[in-house]
């Protein structure tokens, strides 16, 4: 219903925040909505309540984080005699006396008894019943009128104070935005501006700029080069370096054993009478033995070196997202983290070793009987290199749009785990506004939007297969070919050594190839390195203020110095949400920052811990940049009460 959906905005105060949002009402504000004031979560969660068409509110002093000003609109449009609620029963639980007066009946609780009145008056002739009833009277018996006209009396007294050019930068009056904001199509933006006019309008060309940011992130992070995801994947490595250089060895001695023993049986009748009967018994099972050593201590250092990788990634990144600043939270959703420490580590523990395996083995196997089939037929050689480029660089596009899959299949999975994340701790409040089933309606549809991605993906993984299987068709018919061609002086062993290596290149090139698009889970690798290398660039600041050398009675004084500070909770995607604040708070001095809900208060008060990172400007705390001083020092020297 778009004219009440208009109707409650306006009434809870929330067009004016809205307005603020790159994206409107449709812009995600994180989990929970952490990115929002204290302010607009009480207003939003009374505008849900007020939207749904029911019987019965209950309210549990929902007004307690709102200014003067705005609290006494919001409780008139919604809550008072002539709000959007006056037609239905509104329990209210509060503590402020300046509401009582417009109650049709007030339940007093006191000593763990209940008490009921017709109204305030009431209240106040029986106050003996409560003692702490007397100093709340002056209260019941005022308007609010006269405390807001105080209100603006004092603000415009402090504003003609002498101490104006130092405070008045504290006093923040535009609301801003806050962290973590997507967007995901223009359709977003098109339904806004077409169903909801009283919202802030939001221009074709920045909703544009921000799809083409999604895009180009999405770009950047599903088209990363092989080789660059191999080079970090290497650098893990670096410690199990000596370990793969043996597994090598290993697995390429274990390939050669099948060679040898074609060799051994397609000349034993010539060479029978000149063999003893040792060499005839025992040569095949030495080959065979060896086989298997080399093949089982290539698997048992492959599981080794995967093992320690994982656990260097697990504990590593743990370790990252534990020390991580807020700001990272607010980035990186709860289903994403789920869905590093699941998916993406079960792909390194698993799938990376299984497939790593067969990989490499195949590979090897391949090249080898490759090598005896050209021995045998030269032709072979020029025709499978042809064969070889073509199937590279069609390899190299299925890849590239298998990687691609591979992003947006993971991506969409965390948005499945958050949503089933959010819904499980929000379980009762869906009960009880009666829309567990559009939820679950949602789930379904994140799960067909998975799967979508998912079909992609395995649409790569069957053009890979049909790659493959013309590659090694062309081999075995090239093989046929010459060694037809080449059958006059040919022997009989080598024609069907030739014919034999080729048929069985197909067999052993098929694990190689169906392999490959396994092998992007090695984006679950890069994706962790990434974060890994993300979260160290910006603990590395951390480590080098630890060297600087500051006095052990630091604060002495505890004077505070904004110069002219610039903050925002994502430089370089989200705007400054403190724009050139200066003051000075002197020792001692006790100093109120007052402003609306969202306009910046507790961002304040953030930058001082600097969990804001600064765009501009710095903090100095007597005289000491805050940058300069070890984080773990600076939060313990700052005592600080949340709202």
């Amino acid at each position: 219903d778009p004219m009440r959906y208009g109707r409650v905005l306006e009434a809870c105060e929330l067009v004016q925040d809205i307005r603020t949002l790159p994206a409107g009402d449709m812009t995600q504000v994180s989990e929970k909505g952490e990115t929002l004031s204290g302010g607009q979560k009480q207003r939003i969660a009374l505008a849900r309540a007020a939207y749904s068409r029911s019987e019965v509110y209950l309210f549990d002093d929902p007004l307690s984080a709102l200014d003067t000003k705005v609290s006494g609109r919001v409780f008139d449009n919604v809550l008072g005699r002539n709000g959007m609620l006056r037609n239905k029963t509104r329990i209210l639980v509060t503590n402020n006396s300046n509401l009582l007066r417009n109650m049709d009946q007030l339940l007093l609780v006191h000593d763990r008894t209940v008490s009921s009145y017709r109204d305030a008056k009431e209240l106040v002739a029986r106050q003996s019943r409560s003692s702490h009833i007397q100093h709340e009277r002056v209260h019941l018996r005022s308007d609010s009128a006269p405390e807001l006209r105080d209100v603006r009396c004092i603000s415009h007294k402090t504003s003609s104070s002498t101490n104006q050019s130092a405070l008045s930068s504290s006093v923040i009056s535009e609301p801003v935005s806050r962290r973590n904001v997507f967007c995901s199509s223009k359709e977003v933006f098109t339904h806004q501006i077409q169903h909801q006019p009283v919202i802030a309008k939001i221009s074709l060309e920045h909703a544009s700029h921000l799809d083409a940011c999604l895009r180009d992130e999405f770009a950047h992070q599903a088209c990363n080069t092989n080789v660059r995801v191999f080079k970090n994947f290497v650098l893990v490595l670096n410690i199990f370096r000596s370990k793969l250089k043996l597994l090598s060895i290993f697995l390429q001695a274990s390939c050669e054993r099948p060679q040898h023993k074609k060799y051994f049986f397609t000349n034993s009748q010539l060479t029978n009478m000149q063999k003893s009967s040792f060499q005839k018994l025992y040569e095949p099972n030495a080959f065979f033995y060896v086989s298997v050593i080399f093949r089982s201590m290539g698997g048992i250092l492959l599981a080794l070196g995967v093992k320690k990788l994982s656990k260097s990634l697990h504990d590593s990144m743990l370790s990252h997202v534990l020390s991580s600043p807020v700001p990272f939270f607010d980035a990186n959703s709860r289903g994403r983290i789920l869905n590093r420490f699941s998916v993406d580590l079960d792909a390194v523990d698993i799938k990376l070793y299984l497939f790593g395996k067969q990989f490499i083995q195949a590979t090897l196997l391949t090249v080898a009987r490759l090598t005896v089939a050209g021995c045998q037929a030269p032709g072979i050689m020029i025709v499978g290199s042809t064969a070889l480029i073509a199937l590279v660089i069609g390899m190299w596009v299925v890849l590239r749009a298998a990687n691609a899959a591979r992003f947006v299949e993971t991506s969409r999975m965390s948005r499945v785990l958050q949503h089933v994340t959010e819904s499980v701790e929000s379980l009762s409040i869906l009960r009880s506004y009666g829309v567990v089933e559009r939820f679950c309606s949602h789930f379904c549809r994140l799960t067909d939007f998975h799967l979508e991605a998912y079909a992609t993906y395995c649409a790569c993984y069957r053009l890979t297969r049909t790659l493959g299987n013309v590659f090694g068709l062309t081999i075995v018919l090239t093989s046929i070919l010459t060694t037809l061609w080449r059958s006059y002086g040919t022997s009989s062993s080598e024609f069907g050594l030739a014919l034999s290596v080729s048929l069985s290149v197909t067999a052993y090139f098929n694990p190689m190839y169906l392999m490959t698009p396994e092998i992007s889970y090695k984006y679950s690798v890069d994706k962790i390195l990434q974060d890994d290398i993300d979260e160290k660039s910006g603990s590395q600041d951390l480590k080098l203020s630890t060297s600087n050398h500051l006095d052990e009675n630091w604060p002495k004084a505890g004077q505070v110095q904004f110069n002219d500070f610039c903050a925002s909770y994502r430089p370089g995607f989200l705007t400054n949400v403190l724009k050139g604040i200066t003051f000075v708070i002197q020792p001692q001095q006790k100093v109120g920052v007052v402003g609306r809900t969202g306009a910046g208060k507790s961002s304040l008060v953030l930058a001082l811990l600097r969990v804001l990172k600064p765009t501009s400007g710095n903090i100095c705390i007597d005289g000491i940049d805050i940058r300069r001083v070890p984080l773990r020092r600076l939060r313990t020297s700052l005592t600080v009460i949340p709202q």
